[in-house]
């Protein structure tokens, strides 16, 4: 079965790609990465990026720097569905999805629903928090864990991996 890691969260800018980053630094070239945007407005399909085709500073780019192989996947929920599926089938390995969309398409392995301290999280997020493995809360904390609640300062582990947050991601990943 394909080894699946999802990135799901809150809203926008709450920490999904940096998330995505950490875990693609920690195991370098191991993933393929995917990226979800689920709406028209950048058009309809699925495309492999490069650093020529990515527009620099966005998700994509920044996933090329650790990713085996990155993929945009856009389009409305009919056409991702058929699409992801199809795509996935031809990967032989691992692969980081970022999107929650994919919840409703296939069940990952692993589950990480981003939230950030003090955001609220849009209504259709909030079934995800119930199902995600682990529920990420970004904010100015030093590691913790509670229950399934993971509290992380990513924007700062992205730079500086701390040892107790590194053993986290590793264990956790390594069990799928």
């Amino acid at each position: 079965m394909q080894k699946i890691v999802l990135i799901g969260g809150s809203k926008s800018n709450v920490g999904k790609t940096t998330l995505a980053r950490i875990i693609l630094k920690l195991f370098p070239k191991t993933f393929v990465a995917i990226k979800i945007t689920n709406n028209l407005i950048h058009g309809l399909g699925i495309t492999k990026e490069t650093f020529k085709t990515a527009p620099f500073g966005k998700d994509t780019y920044f996933l090329l720097e650790n990713a085996k192989h990155v993929f945009w996947a856009k389009g409305d929920f009919e056409y991702i569905n058929i699409h992801i599926k199809e795509l996935i089938e031809t990967l032989d390995d691992p692969v980081i999805v970022e999107g929650n969309i994919f919840y409703r398409i296939m069940k990952p392995s692993l589950f990480l629903f981003v939230g950030k301290d003090g955001v609220s999280i849009k209504e259709e997020a909030k079934k995800l928090v119930e199902v995600a493995d682990f529920v990420i809360v970004n904010g100015d904390f030093a590691f913790n864990i509670v229950g399934n609640k993971v509290f992380v300062n990513l924007q700062k582990n992205l730079y500086s991996l701390e040892t107790d947050f590194k053993e986290f991601l590793t264990s956790s990943i390594s069990k799928l």
